[in-house]
């Protein structure tokens, strides 16, 4: 192990490989020269040697064949690179076996503490009946009537007034209008107007000034209101006529009903979400360390590889989507950026959690997970899982033939994903997920009051990695 997470891998390719492959490259090479004499790609190798150099065999297969020997080492090493390796040429450049070195970044070890009593707050999803009268307020507030009243005002009133604003002098356009009609209680943009008009009657003049919208101005915005007119908010009874003559429903119960179910539809998802973020922020801030720039890069690029496939099939750009959300790419890129790093930080988190809590995915881990994709495929054949090849009901000897049958493929699956290399990998997607649900079964989850929340009452998944 070197400095930065360094590794450096010694490979050496004997000369009865490396002899296959030259011969191999001087067969390409073949195909693109012209020899007298020779149809294209029928010259021998001993012609084309002559021709051209033994060196030029040597140097086309060293190009094509030194990533298969390098991919082999790794896989062979079984360490876990996590960028493109920089390789040196030791000996054999020209005669003789090959020799190489190669120093390529792997992915860091850490240490992290504090995952063992996580907690989290979100949103409660339970709805609540202060919650389902405010939406049926709501709607009765639509066909609400108004009324003069002579007393101050309170939220909820509407106030007419004449409202005029300037400006060193000069009258601000924007907020200057007669007559208007305004909600007391409903927020404006300038608060200022909100909390003189409270507890104000007909006929006050009400005089103020404010900080400008502007944040960079130093200016102040003076105010003059005439309170012309308090309005109070004359709701309907609510009772089975207004309802059934206003919504889909035909009695109050019923509405009740339909406004909790769909209040409690949202609450859920929106509890959901809140707790997968929650569960991102919590594990992503467990590691301390720096993160490797290029496992951040990694997860940007492939973010925006799915990005772009989507919006190529549905005919935009990402230039498009830019626009759409209104993102410079500076903005998008630092905004995908942040994502990319929690993405790795997880990643890592995770797999420190299986390291500490001996999590690690076993070969019968691997087995079994590959054996039960197998029998997916397998099940999604519209067959009688209970008949054999002639239709006849399976015998407990026909049974012992297939599951003779199953561990032999998945055997057989095994043996082609460790030539691929992705056995590793497999491995530690596996003792990730045994360490999030080691995490979520110990993790605390509360509202902001400090109730507990049961979150089986919806479903989970792991945050995202990479």
């Amino acid at each position: 192990m070197l400095e930065d997470n360094l590794v450096s891998l010694t490979v050496e390719v004997d000369e009865a490989e490396l002899a296959s492959d030259i011969s191999a490259a001087f067969r390409r090479i073949g195909r693109q020269v012209r020899i007298p004499g020779f149809r294209p790609g029928k010259a021998p190798q001993r012609v084309l040697e002559a021709k051209l150099g033994h060196q030029a065999g040597r140097d086309e297969a060293f190009r094509a064949c030194l990533p298969r020997y390098y991919r082999r080492a790794v896989v062979e090493s079984g360490i876990d690179v996590i960028d493109n390796p920089e390789i040196e040429i030791i000996s054999g450049h020209q005669f003789g076996p090959l020799q190489f070195k190669a120093a390529v970044q792997v992915r860091p070890e850490i240490t992290i503490s504090g995952y063992e009593n996580l907690r989290i707050v979100i949103p409660n999803p339970e709805v609540t009946t202060a919650e389902i009268e405010a939406e049926i307020d709501a709607l009765r507030r639509q066909f609400a009537d108004l009324s003069v009243v002579n007393r101050p005002a309170i939220d909820g009133d509407h106030v007419k007034v004449d409202i005029t604003c300037t400006s060193n002098g000069e009258l601000v356009d924007s907020l200057t209008a007669s007559d208007y009609d305004y909600e007391l209680g409903r927020g404006a943009a300038v608060a200022e107007i909100d909390e003189n008009l409270q507890g104000s009657k007909a006929g006050d003049i009400l005089m103020f000034n404010t900080k400008h919208l502007d944040p960079e101005s130093a200016d102040r915005l003076e105010f003059r209101v005439l309170v012309k007119e308090v309005r109070e908010t004359v709701m309907p009874p609510l009772d089975d006529k207004f309802v059934a003559a206003n919504s889909e429903c035909e009695t109050v119960e019923e509405l009740r009903e339909v406004v909790q179910e769909t209040q409690s539809a949202t609450k859920k998802a929106e509890a959901v979400a809140a707790y997968h973020d929650a569960m991102n922020i919590a594990i992503a801030e467990l590691v301390t360390d720096p993160v490797p720039d290029v496992m951040i890069e990694s997860v940007v690029k492939q973010k925006i590889e799915v990005l772009n496939e989507q919006m190529q099939q549905r005919g935009a750009t990402l230039e498009d989507y830019l626009r759409t959300i209104g993102q410079s790419e500076d903005e998008f890129l630092g905004h995908l950026r942040k994502l990319a790093e929690q993405a790795v930080q997880i990643d890592l988190a995770l797999r420190a959690v299986a390291t500490a809590e001996g999590l690690e995915a076993t070969d019968e881990d691997l087995k079994s997970a590959v054996s039960s994709t197998f029998a997916k495929v397998d099940d999604s054949v519209e067959v009688d899982s209970r008949l054999n090849e002639d239709g006849e009901e399976l015998t407990e000897d026909d049974d012992e033939t297939r599951l003779t049958q199953n561990l032999k493929q998945v055997e057989k699956n095994l043996e082609s994903l460790r030539k691929t290399g992705v056995i590793p990998e497999m491995k530690a997607t596996l003792s990730k997920q045994a360490a999030m649900k080691w995490i979520t079964e110990r993790l605390s989850v509360v509202d902001p009051e400090g109730s507990t929340i049961d979150t089986k009452t919806f479903n989970q998944s792991e945050p995202e990695d990479s």
